[in-house]
């Protein structure tokens, strides 16, 4: 089963996150640069050639794949939304090594209309296999139907599509404006505090003028 069905959701998540991003006046939290980016397309390339091919040492490769993303999202955990990818990948790389691969639920697989692979047999594509009597983490596991892309997903990788959205959101969400203080020579901008509140005038230059107006109209005939 290959995971084309959470591919789509992924997309999904980033393009919400980002429109909602794009859409909404309130303050995004954009960190920096990606440290260590390389690690992500690294990580992805390795998850693409398990779902593909059936190799000797699958496993072994998925759990490569797995270290990689989540070794980029701690890296990046300054990110908001970066932690919760994290502690997604975290869930899905569990029930892999305790379980030598990803159990499968056949009551999801009949509720997403796969039965298909119900029929070809426990051995499932991407280092996937239906649920047996020795898995330890079936929770954890491809639990989670979705009929609509005919597929099954688990709680881990619902949390990193969750975390992605939340990442795409901070990385298009709009600034407020900035104030400019009046009369300001070199043009600096000066922004409000984290509440929202104006830039106070200086109180010292409000005095001077009240104090040479009063001087002024003394001196008028």
């Amino acid at each position: 089963m290959p995971a084309y069905g959470t591919l789509v959701w992924a997309v999904v998540a980033v393009a919400t996150g980002a429109a909602l991003g794009l859409v909404s006046s309130g303050r995004g939290r954009r960190p920096g640069r990606v440290r260590w980016w390389g690690l992500i397309p690294a990580g992805l390339a390795l998850r693409a050639v398990v779902e593909v091919i059936d190799l000797p040492a699958g496993v072994a490769v998925l759990m490569a794949s797995y270290a990689l993303l989540l070794a980029a999202a701690v890296l990046n955990l300054n990110w908001r939304g970066s932690s919760l990818v994290a502690l997604g990948l975290a869930l899905c790389a569990l029930v892999v090594s305790l379980d030598g691969g990803t159990p499968v639920s056949r009551d999801a697989l009949a509720t997403a209309g796969r039965y298909d692979l119900l029929a070809s047999g426990p051995a499932l594509p991407g280092e996937r296999h239906i649920e047996q009597d020795r898995d330890r983490l079936v929770i954890l596991g491809d639990v989670l139907p979705v009929p609509l892309t005919r597929h099954v997903t688990s709680f881990g990788e619902l949390l990193a599509l969750v975390g992605l959205g939340d990442v795409a959101f901070n990385v298009t969400a709009r600034r407020p404006a900035r104030r400019r203080r009046p009369g300001d020579a070199d043009g600096d901008d000066v922004a409000g505090d984290a509440d929202g509140d104006d830039v106070a005038g200086d109180p010292t230059d409000a005095t001077e003028a009240l104090v040479s107006s009063d001087a002024g109209s003394r001196r008028a005939p």
